[in-house]
C-alpha cells in the first residue's frame, strides 16, 4: 500500500468508507481488536484529510 501522503483525497475517502463497513461488521460480530483496528485507521485518513483541506486554504 502507498503511504498517505502519495493517496489522492478520493482514494482516502474510499478507504474510510470500507474501513467504516469493517468496524461496523467486526463490532457486531464483537471482534473488538478488529473494529479497533478499523477506528484508528478511519481517525489516521480523517486526519490526513484535514491537513490537505487546511494547507489548502
Amino acid at each position: 500500500m502507498k503511504p498517505l501522503e502519495e493517496l489522492s483525497s478520493a482514494e482516502l475517502k474510499e478507504f474510510i468508507a470500507e474501513c467504516k463497513i469493517g468496524y461496523r461488521d467486526a463490532s457486531v460480530m464483537f471482534e473488538f481488536e478488529t473494529a479497533k483496528m478499523y477506528k484508528e485507521r478511519i481517525l489516521e485518513y480523517r486526519t490526513e484529510l484535514d491537513k490537505r483541506s487546511k494547507a489548502a486554504m
